[in-house]
């Protein structure tokens, strides 16, 4: 693949070249070496540095008292408050924030806490106290961003919540393209307001600088915008642009890998025909920079869950730890990674490093559940799940879960109970339901559960590993394994828990699901 040519003269000379290739008939049948939301996109940290430090502090910048610096560990950046003119503007204060959340996040020494939590307290909290408390820190940023034609000016206050202390705050003005080094900035003055220990690799990342087209900037933060938004293909548009706008910039490549590996989950698409794009947009960008954390973690989710390279996999998800030590959505994606390969000691320990970054995510609560479902721990599972339905009855990843959960138990009336009002717009659940009906002997039911998925399949893109599930329900074992082994010609990525799933324990006496299990790099 030229995108992955050893020598840069034979690589893509432009975006727009390497868009064109994109489209090309030829990408989806790219080959793959046999052998991940929510969406792992990340933000723009300070792999995007300008190379002029125009910002300039406006006012006095003030610096309080420093009787709390030396005692905070864990920081919440709260959402900027983003003086725009419409919705769609605050696309600057979004970015701001995810920037400077980005930036923080590579110190080790740290605990910062993930955008998405901080947004849910801010909504809730009635106090900063108790807002500190719900995200479990020591002191939250705030601040405010306006935009003023091609200036921006921002205000930032950093305060330790425990005894009322504002360690800074400062105020600054400069150009919008110049607002990934203003994040740099802040993180510095951040770092030394609180004594934080920055090392070696740390500093120098943090030090660097790299100019961005004020244009591919602002393209590239509507890309991230309209992303979060769900409006995918705006979303790509953006990306493109700045991509064409700034071809030698690695944000906008992985911007276009995020949105190819999302397609999937949100839409009937199949894996093999937009995965291999994906991975030839990460290669670029891990070619114009390799320390973009965001990257290396969308590359282990291809390398393992298209490529099955379970190594190569690994080695990407602790290369984009390494880069960022306070990585939510990199340690929720190692974690599901760990299960799949039976490691699930080691997957409930990255989880709950996730979940200690991301403490408000009732996300990350059910999949520690379903780690305890993998486990064969189904009492436990079954506790953590209601639980969670106790402060949540809609749940319905929760509620697929305890479903899952009470057919292991025997308890098979309550399963359906609860799969077959949430079934109806899921074929993943539906899948599941039918595996139920045939494990209950609802043998018409679950036949007809194989006809609506045959008919989901005649409009578009069905994982032959839902077929398999009600087939191996039913005692069909030759039907079963014909469809995983479609699953595994699909490059279907919910093949990478063959090894895991209960449901397929009937099946994994077969000599054939044995050596398809090898093929896959089972052991």
């Amino acid at each position: 693949m030229q995108a992955m040519a050893k020598l840069p003269v034979d690589r893509f000379a432009s975006m727009h070249q390497f868009l064109d290739a994109l489209d090309s008939p030829h990408v989806a049948a790219l080959p793959a070496r046999p052998r991940v939301s929510r969406r792992l996109m990340a933000t723009l940290g300070a792999g995007a540095l300008v190379a002029a430090a125009a910002w300039f502090v406006i006012g006095r910048a003030t610096r309080g008292t420093r009787s709390g610096a030396g005692m905070v560990r864990a920081v919440a950046v709260l959402p900027f408050q983003d003086f725009a003119d419409s919705a769609e503007g605050s696309y600057l204060g979004a970015g701001m924030t995810e920037g400077l959340i980005a930036d923080l996040a590579q110190v080790g020494s740290l605990k910062v806490i993930s955008g998405a939590s901080a947004s849910v307290a801010m909504g809730t909290a009635r106090s900063q106290a108790n807002l500190a408390r719900e995200l479990g820190v020591d002191a939250i940023v705030t601040g405010s961003i306006r935009r003023m034609g091609d200036t921006v000016r921002a205000s930032v206050r950093l305060l330790h919540v425990p005894d009322s202390t504002l360690l800074f705050t400062r105020d600054y003005q400069g150009r919008l393209g110049e607002l990934p080094d203003l994040q740099r900035e802040i993180t510095i003055a951040i770092t030394g307001a609180i004594n934080a220990e920055l090392k070696g690799t740390e500093s120098s990342r943090l030090d660097a600088r790299r100019e961005v087209d004020q244009r591919a900037y602002e393209a590239y933060l509507h890309g991230r915008f309209y992303m979060d938004a769900g409006e995918l293909e705006r979303a790509r548009a953006m990306f493109e642009q700045a991509g064409r706008i700034a071809p030698n910039w690695a944000p906008p490549y992985v911007g276009l890998a995020n949105y190819y590996t999302t397609l999937p989950f949100l839409s009937d698409v199949a894996p093999a025909e937009v995965l291999p794009k994906a991975r030839a947009a990460l290669v670029q960008a891990l070619t114009l920079d390799e320390t973009l954390p965001e990257a290396h973690a969308a590359n282990a989710y291809i390398r393992a869950y298209y490529e099955w390279d379970w190594r190569a996999a690994e080695q990407e998800f602790r290369r984009a730890l390494e880069l960022r030590p306070n990585y939510a959505d990199a340690y929720f994606s190692y974690s599901r990674f760990l299960a799949s390969r039976h490691r699930l000691d080691e997957a409930i320990a990255q989880l709950d490093r996730s979940a200690e970054l991301d403490p408000l995510s009732p996300g990350l609560l059910a999949n520690r559940a379903l780690l305890d479902y993998f486990a064969g721990r189904y009492d436990l599972a079954d506790r953590r799940l209601r639980e969670i339905l106790q402060s949540d009855s809609t749940d319905v990843t929760a509620q697929w879960a305890l479903a899952l959960v009470d057919e292991q138990e025997g308890k098979l009336d309550e399963a359906i109970a609860i799969l077959e009002p949430i079934s109806t717009v899921s074929n993943n659940r539906k899948a599941s339901l039918g595996h139920v009906y045939a494990v209950a002997g609802k043998t018409a039911k679950a036949r007809a559960v194989l006809r609506a998925l045959h008919a989901a399949a005649d409009r578009s893109y069905v994982p032959a590993y839902w077929f398999a599930l009600v087939h191996s329900g039913l005692g069909e074992r030759d039907q079963a394994l014909r469809y995983l082994e479609r699953a595994y010609e699909e490059r279907s990525t919910v093949l990478a828990y063959l090894l895991i799933d209960p449901r397929l324990a009937p099946l994994r006496d077969d000599t054939r699901f044995v050596a398809l299990a090898r093929r896959l790099g089972g052991e």
